[in-house]
């Protein structure tokens, strides 16, 4: 074998685990939306648009308690491929700990607010915190099976519960009461399957302690801005408003179901490159950003040329009140995935305090924003404003992940003892350059 076809062959064999691990990913998101678009078709139907806007309000809640979960602890585990069988036990009980003290808040706020969605959801969250733990370290570590089987069974007990609801006419609650109650009990069990007792602990140095708070608080005011921000409108707006924008987002799942799988990977995918030059890092990050967001926004075009008979088909009677506002949040939805990966550019970098300030900036920005536009707009002005939000969070996070790395390139380039050096020079492109290549 020539030196040539053995380099090929070895950049195959590099490639292939990423490919299934791809693949597995992509399967694990679509088992997971067709769970979680079930039940929320059931409660289109069954609903009014304004009980889509609670249930909607419910779902959210659970999105920003397991995002902070993870950005807290499930990334960092991610981020440090060597952890050993003792520190993945320690970060399951972090994960239980966190989901505890979240799920009281929600629960307690489903109460004060008459809400029994919510509180449904926070007596199981620490439950489905640690099936999002399990599923999205499994995929991140090459190990899909156990992730596979967490969702078809998750799946397959939403279907059972919708099917069940249906025919006993029980109302939008109870497809919602067995989704949660089957993610908290799948959770529970493939955490004690992969050795990682289900018990709150912590085990957790000051400084590190403090870094997770970091990047917990930074997906809070950032991405789990959205979420801040969805609250804030059900109180401008009401509850029907928010129901439209989710009714949307219902048509829209399989944009949604990429926009995830790929979402799994980005931490993992950045993690390896991360012993190269900055001048390649950056233009990895720039890679993968592209290929991701050029299939999602294929998928996310063809959701929004829906046509109406479809649309009646899926939504029943929230078609009506959804029907503009696809089309605009198929924009928000992409933009939201070309920030992801700036943002986990940051996260492997390990700049913590940057990316809090910045997503405390822009999820002031965000929070505010949509609130006054439910105030002075319909829900086609409210769905305009988020996407405008999307595009300035991309401009924000790109614009910080290259200042970030390029000062670090041009030393590298600068020193001619760094081997790297050439490397580097070669690999320093302009984005115009980056589209062009291959």
């Amino acid at each position: 074998m020539t030196g040539r076809h053995a380099l090929a062959g070895r950049s195959r064999a590099r490639r292939a685990p990423g490919h299934r691990r791809g693949g597995a990913a992509l399967l694990v998101a679509a088992l997971s939306s067709t769970g979680n678009v079930s039940v929320s078709l059931a409660v289109a139907h069954t609903g009014s648009i304004a009980e889509v806007g609670h249930f909607v309000l419910a779902f959210s809640a659970y999105v920003l308690a397991t995002g902070c979960v993870r950005a807290a602890v499930t990334d960092g585990v991610l981020a440090e491929p060597g952890a050993g069988p003792g520190e993945r036990r320690d970060a399951a009980g972090r994960v239980v700990l966190l989901g505890l003290l979240a799920g009281a808040g929600i629960a307690a706020a489903g109460l004060v607010t008459g809400s029994p969605y919510l509180a449904l959801l926070g007596l199981a969250l620490p439950g489905l915190a640690l099936y999002e733990h399990v599923k999205v370290v499994s995929l991140g570590t090459g190990r899909p099976r156990r992730a596979l089987r967490q969702e078809a069974l998750w799946t397959v007990a939403a279907l059972a519960g919708v099917a069940a609801g249906t025919v006993l006419r029980s109302g939008p609650v109870a497809p919602f009461a067995v989704w949660c109650a089957a993610g908290a009990a799948i959770g529970v069990a493939s955490a004690v399957t992969a050795g990682l007792a289900p018990w709150p602990g912590w085990r957790l140095p000051r400084p590190a302690t403090l870094q997770a708070a970091g990047f917990a608080g930074q997906h809070l005011i950032t991405f789990g801005s959205a979420q801040v921000a969805l609250a804030a409108l059900a109180v401008t707006a009401g509850a029907a408003v928010v129901g439209a924008i989710g009714a949307a987002r219902v048509l829209l799942g399989p944009a949604a179901l990429l926009i995830n799988a790929v979402g799994m990977l980005i931490v993992a995918r950045l993690g390896a490159q991360s012993g190269r030059s900055p001048a390649r890092r950056l233009r990895g990050a720039r890679r993968v950003a592209l290929l991701a967001a050029g299939p999602a926004a294929l998928v996310a075009l063809g959701c929004a040329l829906v046509p109406d008979r479809v649309g009646r088909l899926v939504l029943g009677g929230s078609w009506s009140a959804a029907r503009p506002l696809v089309p605009v949040l198929a924009l928000e939805a992409v933009a939201g995935l070309l920030a992801a990966v700036a943002y986990a550019g940051h996260r492997v970098e390990r700049r913590a305090g940057r990316a809090l300030a910045l997503g405390a900036t822009l999820g002031a920005v965000r929070v505010a924003g949509l609130a006054a536009a439910g105030v002075w707009w319909d829900a086609l002005g409210v769905a305009a404003c988020m996407a405008g939000l999307a595009g300035l969070t991309v401009l924000a996070w790109w614009g910080s992940y290259t200042r970030l790395l390029r000062p670090a390139a041009g030393a590298s380039a600068g020193d001619p003892s760094d081997p790297s050096a050439r490397r580097t020079r070669d690999t320093t492109s302009s984005t115009s350059e980056l589209v062009r290549s291959p």
